[in-house]
């Protein structure tokens, strides 16, 4: 029978029927039996993939194995949307061909898209240089730095994780500079919290910046390298640009829990139905969690303990800047829990950070969710089964393993990561670059007695250097100046000047003592880096300060003998484990050779001449160093380690001079006689 006849005897059965023909009889012909093609589309709707079939339980099955982030199904119009992603296109790709979908043009020009911009951001993470122009900043961008704010600018949401020293803090102020995302707030260790303000003040010098310490707001303005703060009175951080504020400071709004059932606990306590509580499990250490959800359920947030949060929340940041960001690896920790709070609503994200992974990729877990980044890795699950190789443990969840690198690792880059290291750039580095480290100093109150005290005493001296003076005013000029030279070579000029120095040596020491904790914690936070590090220190009780703190070091000081040096710079030189060495300003600046380092810590201003410090850059900047060398300088805040190292660097550009035959001759004026005129001013 044809199938046309087929189709005409099926459209009119009840007729047949009614004439007593049995048409279930009638034989179907061989072309009938061969089932219809089954209906399946892609299309697009915007950035949305629309996936449409007849129900076929393998189809939905196999859609299921897609990431659970990047699938929905719709019940009403039983489609299925996805948000494609890089790293589902070429399972997207697959699905369809191998059930012959009918692809609409849309959805192949939005793959090709997606393709081409992981490829982008791709190259891009690893881009040296670029042409990108960010106008209106207080400095001149380096060409790696240049590509590196092209791709933040580009990603929005991304890891900064150049190598120490290459200007992430640079690179991230001119990304939200580029991007006009103010107020914009920057979260970071407390030891460097003074370098950023001078960072964007220097930088971004038309926005006003703001500093928070404890739970107040301070208008933070420069003047000669120094960070002065003015107390905002009202305490409101919608008067800044750019706030700044330390990890330590931020305290997260606690969850607080609701009893949905009448509930008495081990101990006796009963709870009513409506009772909040903070964190029941913190509450409950001897319940089970399952036990304890039974009972409660999550409200919301509690009040954050400072009431930071909640004030920063209202100015609607629109740039959120986490400093060493693996410092919030810890989800639980109370510093990562603040971060999530507070960030939350802020489109612009950057982490910064030169060591993103201390140990194993579940550190990432928490950095990628504070970026907003972890769905677009699989979310949660997807990322500790793929990448850490999750498994249930006797304790729990094991998250401490690690496969798949590579991939996470180009996932990252063509995603919300970019890093260069210094052999990449080196060539646009200079030989030796500085950057300056402001302290707080934990014994402010004793220092500025102190000081005061050496300004009055070092005043009346000069009182009587004045009244001397005057006294030989009627002389003849040249009797004038013989009468002075034999004054300053006198004795009792001597024992002065030995008495100054002795004065000066003391508020040295003081300055040294008040930020050794803040050195110690910034030398701990630089040792994550996994980098070497050589610390120069000037006063014995320091040197032997940081040796207890860091048992294990190497070490050279001037009452080691030259055997033991030898035996401490072997070590720090062809020991991998062995990460710092300890050293006098004095006895380890000459006659040794540390190139296994390209990082210095100049941690007292101790010497009174440019070589004092050059020479012991020298032990690492010679040759056998195959990089540049950072010199980072710890500088109490706005103390006498400021007004030296001017001083100093003022020196230094006299004898370049001089040295290169610029000048005739070599200013002579004592550092110390400038000191001192610096602070009777």
């Amino acid at each position: 029978m044809q199938v046309a006849a087929y189709k005409m005897l099926r459209k009119y059965r009840k007729q047949l029927q009614s004439f007593g023909i049995d048409y279930d009889r009638i034989p179907v012909p061989k072309e009938e039996t061969a089932k219809a093609q089954p209906f399946r589309c892609m299309s697009r709707y915007e950035d949305t993939i629309l996936v449409q079939f007849d129900y076929d339980p393998e189809l939905v099955e196999e859609i299921k194995t897609f990431p659970r982030q990047t699938r929905r199904y719709d019940s009403q119009t039983k489609t299925w949307k996805i948000s494609p992603k890089f790293d589902i296109v070429e399972h997207l790709i697959d699905y369809a061909v191998q059930y012959d979908f009918d692809v609409e043009a849309g959805v192949k020009s939005l793959l090709t898209v997606i393709i081409e911009d992981h490829q982008v951001m791709l190259e891009g993470s690893h881009a040296e240089s670029s042409d990108f122009v960010v106008e209106e900043l207080g400095g001149e961008l380096r060409p790696f730095q240049r590509a590196g704010v092209q791709y933040a600018v580009k990603a929005e949401r991304t890891f900064i994780a150049d190598d120490v020293g290459l200007g992430k803090t640079i690179e991230s102020l001119a990304t939200i500079h580029f991007l006009n995302a103010f107020p914009a707030l920057v979260v970071c260790m407390a030891t460097v919290k003074y370098n950023w303000a001078l960072e964007t003040l220097k930088w971004l010098p038309d926005r006003r910046v703001g500093l928070i310490k404890g739970r107040e707001f301070y208008r933070a303005q420069m003047a000669n390298r120094r960070v002065y703060l003015e107390k905002d009175a009202h305490n409101l951080p919608g008067a800044y640009d750019v706030i700044i504020m330390n990890y330590d400071i931020l305290k997260p709004q606690p969850n607080l829990w609701k009893c949905i059932k009448e509930y008495t606990n081990i101990k006796g306590h009963t709870f009513e139905v409506g009772d909040i509580i903070p964190e029941p499990l913190a509450g409950f250490k001897r319940d089970t969690k399952v036990l304890v959800k039974q009972h409660f359920k999550q409200a919301g947030y509690g009040k954050s303990k400072n009431g930071l949060i909640e004030k920063l929340l209202n100015i609607n940041l629109k740039a959120f800047i986490i400093d060493e960001s693996q410092k919030a690896k810890n989800n639980k920790s109370q510093r990562t829990q603040g971060c999530l709070q507070v960030s939350k609503d802020a489109p612009i994200r950057l982490a910064l950070t030169g060591t993103p992974i201390l140990s194993r990729p579940s550190e990432l877990i928490s950095q990628l969710n504070i970026l907003d980044r972890l769905n677009d890795m699989g979310g949660f699950w997807h990322f500790a089964e793929h990448f850490c190789a999750g498994h249930h443990g006797r304790w729990g969840l094991d998250l401490s393993g690690a496969q798949n690198l590579e991939e996470m690792n180009q996932k990252l880059r063509g995603l919300c990561y970019i890093r260069r290291t210094k052999s990449q750039v080196l060539s646009e580095l200079p030989p030796i670059q500085r950057s300056d480290i402001f302290l707080d100093l934990d014994n402010r109150e004793n220092y500025d007695k102190a000081h005061a005290d050496l300004v009055a005493w070092l005043k009346e001296n000069a009182r009587v250097e004045e009244e001397f003076i005057d006294s030989i005013q009627n002389l003849p000029e040249d009797e004038q100046q013989q009468q002075i030279a034999d004054y300053r070579m006198s004795a009792a000029a001597r024992a002065q000047r030995a008495l100054q120095l002795t004065r000066v040596e003391h508020l040295k020491q003081i300055a040294a003592q008040g930020k050794l904790a803040m050195s110690i914690e910034w030398i701990r936070d630089f040792l994550e880096t996994e980098e070497k590090l050589v610390v120069f220190a000037h006063h014995i009780e320091i040197q032997k300060s940081l040796i207890v703190a860091f048992e294990g070091c190497a070490k050279i000081l001037g009452e080691d003998n030259v055997e033991i040096r030898q035996i401490n710079i072997d070590r720090f030189q062809n020991d991998e484990d062995c990460r710092l060495i300890v050293c006098s300003l004095m006895v380890g600046g000459v006659g040794i050779t540390l190139t296994a380092a390209s990082n210095v810590a100049i941690l007292e201003m101790g010497g009174w001449t440019p070589a004092d410090y050059d020479q012991p850059i020298g032990r690492l900047h010679r040759i056998g160093q195959e990089n540049s060398v950072m010199v980072w300088y710890l500088l109490g805040q706005d103390c006498i380690d400021i007004d030296i190292q001017d001083l100093i660097n003022a020196k230094r550009e006299v004898v370049d001079a001089a040295t290169e035959g610029d000048v005739a001759e070599a200013v002579q004026s004592s550092i110390l006689n400038d000191l001192i005129d610096r602070l009777i001013k």
